[in-house]
């Protein structure tokens, strides 16, 4: 009897192996098509930005006006190819989430570890230490911000009670680009956390954009920390701000000590964005 049980057993786990394998399989042909796709894309920005420059310069020079037809055509077709790279981007990107969403949902069916997700793990009882006192300096050493993932949305109530200035990216309010912009001076004024909370949503993209409303560049300025150096932060305080951001109010120490933290319920994030962050992955408990 236990011998036909074992066997029996080994039969189950050996066919909900196969069926993880043949979806991992899947998952390595879609990311295989979304890093092409990537690539296409990349190529697409670059031959636009070479067209763009030639038009400019032949219409610069004033050269003939049938040069000046010729290069704006290439223009227009480095375009057309641009859009069509960024709709198959765009596929290739859908395609691949969904199909490491649905490995991860059969992993959980056949109570199978997802040895594949991206980011360290933590408890939420670690937050404070791991995450806003970075104790041992993995945050800082890895030269990111850090992106919490956190499918319970517990560390969004967390961080919103928290001495941090708090940034719902679905609020129109919380997004208006003044208000963002004083989010991130209050932060880098008094040294404390700014929070992303990006629900569920994919944001990133709305996100970029509504601080290159502030200051063109300035999401990448964040980002890569440049923003910090060399107080490139008085830049963004205006006159309006009144004597609580007034230049001699700001201090390099407490500059320093800030630290904008991302945090979503979406258990699988934007590709671009769990490679530009430290990825930590909130444990839940079942």
């Amino acid at each position: 009897f236990n011998a036909r049980k074992a066997e029996k057993e080994a039969s189950i786990k050996a066919q909900s192996m196969a069926k993880i394998n043949e979806k991992a399989s899947e998952v390595t042909s879609a990311k295989e098509a979304y890093e092409r796709d990537q690539k296409n894309l990349k190529k697409a920005h670059q031959e636009l930005e070479k067209r763009i420059h030639e038009y400019d310069t032949v219409v610069g020079e004033a050269k003939p006006e049938e040069l000046c037809n010729i290069t704006l055509q290439t223009v227009k077709d480095a375009e057309k190819t641009l859009e069509e790279m960024k709709v198959l981007a765009d596929e290739s990107a859908d395609n691949f989430r969904s199909v490491k969403l649905a490995l991860r949902n059969l992993k959980d069916a056949e109570g199978a570890e997802d040895e594949d997700e991206v980011g360290i793990r933590i408890e939420l009882k670690e937050l404070d230490e791991v995450l806003m006192r970075d104790v041992g300096n993995k945050i800082r050493d890895s030269g990111k911000w850090p992106l919490v993932i956190d499918v319970s949305k517990q560390v969004s109530v967390f961080l919103r009670y928290t001495d941090t200035n708090y940034v719902n990216a679905c609020s129109s309010t919380n997004m208006e680009p003044n208000k963002l912009r004083r989010s991130l001076l209050g932060g880098i004024r008094y040294g404390k956390p700014m929070v992303l909370d990006l629900m569920d949503v994919d944001l990133m993209d709305e996100i970029e954009r509504a601080f290159d409303v502030i200051e063109f560049g300035l999401f990448d300025e964040i980002m890569s920390k440049g923003l910090l150096q060399n107080e490139a932060y008085m830049k963004l305080i205006r006159k309006d701000d009144g004597e609580e951001y007034h230049p001699n109010k700001f201090q390099d120490s407490r500059a320093q000590k800030f630290k904008l933290i991302i945090i979503t319920s979406n258990r699988d994030p934007k590709e671009s964005l769990v490679e530009s962050t430290y990825v930590m992955r909130v444990k839940v408990k079942k």
